[in-house]
Order: structure tokens, then C-alpha cells, then sequence
């Protein structure tokens, strides 16, 4: 049998890829034929540090002395900022100016980064590494005005998500990445019919939008249709949104293929629309979880949306009879997540 030690190297680098950052800073320690290995460029191609806790900035500038390089695409980093914490460590620094222009000079092709509970605060959104296609700034907290400066032409999704102190203004800072097709805005309880507007008014070529839990309304879905046209994912659960807002969208979204509604005023009422619509036919993903709906929205389901492939109808009052029976109707149903309903 051959042993471990007896493998090519080919395959050895194989299995390594399969590890995290932090098992890979580990078997790297163990000999110099598996250093050498491990620290292939190739392993290094997406980092995700957001397994590495109680780290400082000494020690994140040490290990980023040694693995970025130009074969760098992504790069995840997560700090302790915490909007529920009020200590200084949630504030401790973990990213400088200094660390994202090494950032920027040695990765000239990254394309992600994302980054998780950061106090941005003190630093410079011109140094973010003009390259980025994809943004993520979640749990994050900054000063008004922060993304105002941003130089990222190229960025093709943003996602703000559970970030603090974001409204209505600042979607204008927003619209002004106009190459954006992916717009993530989920928990920002700040962001109403009015930033909506604005959105909608100045990203009409956007494909991707997730206002989960934001204060938008039929009026705001109103300006969605009117502008986003080219939209095939949209989500407005826990949203304010009734009935007629099902109406408006059913008429003016046709390429709509993700709808969510989850926790919304939509009823039976609402679903009938959906179904008896023109974008009936294309509508893959189906959230109406935690609605009024009944086993009458279930039968119009099944009677018109022919490519649905899955529906969320978790925390509704369904017969499991009728949800089994859904899968005879619907060749292309894959799922029906029932979650604690009945």
C-alpha cells in the first residue's frame, strides 16, 4: 500500500485543496515538502478568513505578507464589529488603508471581497482594490456618506446586507455603480419607498434585488416596475407589500423568474394574480412562507406555474395532502419546504 508520503505531488495538492486557510497554515508546519506545497499559488486563489477568530492587524499583516499574489480572485475577512455590542473590542482594527493598498498592488485581478463585521470608520473607501466585480459589506458599520467616494466601475454586485445607518440617502451613493446588476439591501430597516425611487430611477438594467425586511410598500413596488424591467429576481419578503402590489409587479416584470413574499400581507388574493399573469409560466422560485395563503393558493399554483421547481410555503396552514399532490402536477417541482406548517 502506498503510503502518504509516496503520493505525487499533483495529488497531494489535490487534497490540500479541499482544506480551509487555517488547516492549510497548520500541515504547512509539519515538513518541507508539505510547506512547499501548500504555499502553491494555486491554494491561494480564494482566501476565506472568516474561520480565523482573535486575530489583530499585526498578525493579519504577517500572513498576508506571504499569500497574496496575482492569482488572487477573492478574499473573504471578518472583524468583531457587533451593532448589539458596545465595547471597544468590536471597534479593534483588523484592516487598514495601508493593508488595502497591499491588497490592491499584489492582487491586481481580485475581483471579490467581502467583508463581515468591520468598523469601517476609519478607513478610506478609495482604497478599496478598483478591480472588485463583487462587493460584500455585511454586519458592517460606517460614517454617512462613506460610499460617496467609491471608485469601483466595474462592480456587478453589491451587497449592504444587516449593515448599519444605511437609508434612503444613501441610495444615491449607491446608483452611482451603474454597471450593477446584483443589489443586496436585506435587514436595512432605514430604507423605505423614497430610496426605492431612487434606485429604480438609476439602476433600471439591475437583475438582482433583496429588500428583506426593509420598509417598502406597494408604492415602492410601484417604482420597481416602472424603471426595473430587466429584473428576474426579486425579493420582498417581510416587507409592507399587500395584494395589489402582486397586481403591479405580475404586469410590468417579465422576465421575473424569483419571487419572494414571505411574511407579507399577500394573500390568496395576491397568488391567484400571480398565477392567472403573463409571468405565470416563469416563475421558478416561490416564496410564500409565513402568509395567510390557503390550500386554494396551492391549486392555482399547480393549475398555471408549469417551471416552478420550488415553493416555500413554511409557517402556512396547508394540508400536507395538497402539498404532496403538487409534485403530480408540477414535472419540474424539486422541493416544497413546508417548515413548521400544518
Amino acid at each position: 500500500m502506498t503510503s502518504f508520503q509516496e503520493l505525487p505531488d499533483v495529488i497531494v495538492l489535490n487534497i490540500f485543496s479541499y482544506m480551509s486557510v487555517k488547516d492549510l497554515c497548520k500541515i504547512s508546519r509539519v515538513c518541507k515538502s508539505w510547506r512547499r506545497i501548500a504555499c502553491d499559488k494555486t491554494l491561494w486563489k480564494h482566501i476565506d478568513m472568516t474561520t480565523c477568530a482573535y486575530l489583530d492587524l499585526r498578525k493579519v499583516w504577517k500572513f498576508y505578507r506571504t499569500r497574496l499574489s496575482d492569482v488572487l480572485r477573492s478574499l473573504k475577512m471578518v472583524g468583531y464589529y457587533s451593532s448589539k455590542c458596545g465595547n471597544e473590542k468590536q471597534k479593534k482594527q483588523l484592516l487598514s488603508d495601508a493593508l488595502l493598498e497591499e491588497i490592491s498592488s499584489s492582487c491586481p485581478f481580485i475581483e471579490e471581497l467581502h467583508l463581515y463585521r468591520f468598523f469601517l470608520e476609519k478607513m478610506s473607501v478609495k482604497k478599496l482594490p478598483a478591480t472588485l466585480t463583487h462587493l460584500k459589506l455585511r454586519e458592517c458599520a460606517w460614517p454617512l456618506g462613506w460610499l460617496r467616494d467609491a471608485e469601483l466601475q466595474d462592480l456587478y454586485s453589491l451587497d449592504l446586507g444587516k449593515t448599519c445607518r444605511i437609508g434612503d440617502m444613501e441610495m444615491g451613493d449607491v446608483t452611482k455603480f451603474s454597471n450593477l446588476e446584483e443589489l443586496n439591501l436585506e435587514e436595512l430597516y432605514r430604507i423605505g419607498d423614497n430610496g426605492v425611487k431612487i434606485l429604480a430611477e438609476n439602476l433600471p438594467n439591475l437583475k438582482v434585488l433583496k429588500l428583506t425586511q426593509t420598509k417598502v410598500s406597494d408604492l415602492g413596488v410601484h417604482h420597481i416596475c416602472r424603471h426595473m424591467v430587466s429584473l428576474t429576481s426579486l425579493d420582498l419578503g417581510y416587507t409592507q407589500i399587500k395584494d395589489s402590489a402582486i397586481d403591479t409587479l405580475s404586469q410590468s416584470l417579465f422576465k421575473l423568474n424569483i419571487l419572494g413574499t414571505a411574511g407579507t400581507h399577500v394573500t390568496d388574493l395576491g397568488v391567484r394574480t400571480l398565477c392567472f399573469s403573463k409571468i405565470a409560466e416563469n416563475i421558478k422560485q416561490l416564496d410564500i412562507s409565513a402568509t395567510n395563503i390557503t390550500d386554494s393558493a396551492l391549486n392555482d399554483i399547480s393549475d398555471k406555474m408549469i417551471n416552478l421547481e420550488y415553493l416555500d410555503v413554511a409557517i402556512c396552514k396547508l394540508s400536507r395532502e395538497n402539498v404532496d399532490d403538487m409534485y403530480n402536477h408540477l414535472p419540474k417541482l424539486i422541493n416544497v419546504n413546508m417548515g413548521r406548517g400544518k
